[in-house]
């Protein structure tokens, strides 16, 4: 890490373990498949559109569902806050999807997702493009 010095109240330590910055020394594995990333933010995405435009159709009075949401104000709550069941089934669907799917992990995932999430000062973006280059025969 030649020439990056990161503040002491921003980051109290940074450690290289297995191709991963982490804080601390914490191990962070990356995600398993970006199948199961796609998954389910599309999925929670979706549902959540879903609540906000049932909630707004019934409150705009395009479709009178008065009598739904008084008989069932668990329902209405639960589409007009559509976070507190979304974001729990999209990190299970996200699971549940990354595990079937982790057989089409690229083998070198750990540095993609290092240079990925790495500051540009490090330079590992240009290492891992040169990197990609001569394996590739180029």
């Amino acid at each position: 890490m030649r020439g990056y010095r990161a503040s002491p109240l921003a980051v109290p330590a940074i450690s290289l373990r297995n191709g991963i910055v982490s804080a601390a020394g914490s191990h962070i594995d990356p995600p398993n498949a970006p199948q199961g990333a796609a998954t389910g933010m599309l999925r929670g995405g979706l549902a959540a559109l879903a609540c906000t435009t049932l909630i707004n159709v019934s409150d705009l009075k395009v479709v009178d569902l008065g009598a739904f949401w008084a008989a069932n104000p668990l329902i209405r709550i639960r589409c007009e806050q559509p976070a507190i069941w979304t974001v729990p089934l999209v990190i299970g669907l996200m699971i549940v999807i990354s595990k079937a799917t982790s057989a089409d992990v690229p083998s070198d995932i750990r540095m993609k997702m290092l240079v990925l999430h790495a500051p540009e000062k490090l330079g590992l973006k240009q290492e891992c493009i040169q990197e990609h280059q001569a394996g590739a025969g180029h």
